[in-house]
């Protein structure tokens, strides 16, 4: 989730400003609240189209609220009027923004002091967008096919909603958003053992159920990007988070968990995490594949370490429109044809499914005479498998190593579609800023 605070108006009751969240079908359904000392004063969602942030959406995310309580510059500035907003899955406050602040600190010098200070009208600023709005196109694709320059920017650089920073060697790294990532890494040491407990019990759960039906389970936490190069980081963080250290300890000993942190903190080449994005590179991709497989069919890894990774394209990432509104880009590898060729001949994408919004309940199954392993795997997993177009996603490692694999995503394991695919293999994937929220099933 995303936004800010934008305004108190003159009248000392009506609240503006922005939010959005990618977890809304429509961005019309967030509930935006103020908060006079913790009790409601005023709701509504956001309505209004906003032309400076058509970068983040095309959707309504400005909002006007008409509170029932004045309020005061000094409320607002100390904290005790705050602005939350929900999107049914987390709850989060916004900022004040620097405008906002200004006018306030004006606001509240004029109350004391009885002057009549004003913030001087000003035309506003065109965002980087904005400035380049008519030659964005061309400039992207031009960029795509190799023309960008690099340049340099301070460790340190925060996006302006602060959910980024930018750390050593051109390492963008989530630090805040709807999963509050910091949070997570200084949770104490009682409600981390808590929370590791809720998974162990949920993988043990699973567990039990796949071997009654007489299939193999398999378990992976993905670590998250800054415990894994927590060394590019502009900050000191303590590795991994204290809830994925005691899940790795209490299940060190299953046989059906497989922990990656070890293979991706471990491996001295290139970085295991795309540079501009929080997912793997093609050869982190290929490293996390190879944790979770390798015992399943010793040919996997014969497989994995034929697959020549030295095309590269530029592209951005999920981190990169962060901080300027166009995408910082990065380069990522490609498999080369020939590498792949054999493995490939009898590749086929059998059935698709994308749900009418969000990801999750998205389905991909892949057919492979050509594979390598006989075995029919299922998984249940979330972005990290993707949709299987390119190495940066597991699955297409798994969509090339066995001769049926069938990706749903979601967080919980659905049993009806378990006993109706009937696999050999039933695979459960999670990532480390997940581990707060633990699935049903």
């Amino acid at each position: 989730m995303r936004g800010y605070f934008d305004r108190l108006h003159d009248d000392g009751r009506t609240v503006s400003g922005w939010a959005y969240s990618a977890n809304c079908a429509s961005n019309e359904d967030l509930l935006v609240r103020v908060l006079l000392r913790g009790a409601e004063i005023g709701c509504g969602n956001p309505s209004r189209v906003r032309g400076d942030l058509s970068h983040i959406t095309d959707q309504p995310a400005g909002f006007e609220i008409k509170c029932e309580e004045d309020i005061s510059a000094l409320d607002v500035l100390a904290g005790n009027v705050v602005v939350e907003i929900a999107d049914g899955l987390d709850t989060d406050l916004l900022k004040l923004s620097s405008s906002a602040v200004k006018r306030l600190r004006i606001s509240l010098v004029n109350d004391w002091t009885g002057s009549s200070l004003s913030v001087a009208d000003q035309a506003p600023q065109p965002s980087l967008v904005d400035a380049n709005k008519s030659s964005l196109e061309m400039i992207m694709d031009n960029a795509a096919n190799g023309a960008v320059s690099s340049i340099y920017l301070p460790v340190g650089l925060k996006s302006p909603d602060e959910s980024a920073v930018l750390g050593h060697d051109g390492h963008l790294f989530l630090v805040g958003g709807s999963n509050r990532l910091m949070d997570l890494y200084a949770e104490d040491h009682p409600s981390a053992a808590e929370g590791a407990s809720e998974w162990v019990e949920l993988f043990e759960h699973r567990a039990e159920s796949l071997g009654r039906r007489g299939m193999k389970y398999v378990q992976t936490v993905i670590p998250e990007k800054l415990t894994v190069l927590s060394h590019f980081a502009p900050m000191e963080v303590t590795v991994p988070t204290p809830r994925m250290a005691f899940i790795e300890e209490r299940l060190t000993k299953r046989n059906y968990y497989r922990e990656s942190l070890s293979a991706l903190s471990g491996w001295s080449g290139q970085a295991a995490y795309r540079k501009n994005d929080l997912h793997l590179t093609a050869v982190g991709a290929r490293e996390c594949f190879l944790a979770m497989t390798k015992h399943l069919d010793p040919r996997l890894e014969e497989l994995a370490r034929f697959v020549q990774l030295s095309e590269s394209k530029i592209s951005g990432g999920d981190l990169a429109d962060r901080f300027f509104g166009v995408p910082i880009l990065a380069r990522e590898a490609r498999a080369t044809r020939a590498s792949v060729a054999s493995f490939e001949e009898a590749l086929e994408l059998v059935e698709i499914f994308d749900p009418p919004s969000g990801h999750q309940g998205k389905r991909r199954v892949w057919t492979n005479a050509s594979a390598p392993s006989s075995l029919k795997v299922l998984v249940f997993g979330n972005s990290f498998l993707g949709d299987g177009l390119y190495p940066d996603r597991l699955s297409w490692w798994f969509a090339r190593a066995f001769k049926e694999f069938r990706f749903e995503w979601s967080p919980s394991f659905d049993y009806d579609v378990i006993d109706s695919y009937k696999p050999d293999v039933v695979i459960g994937q999670t990532i480390e800023r997940f581990l707060p929220k633990v699935p049903v099933l």
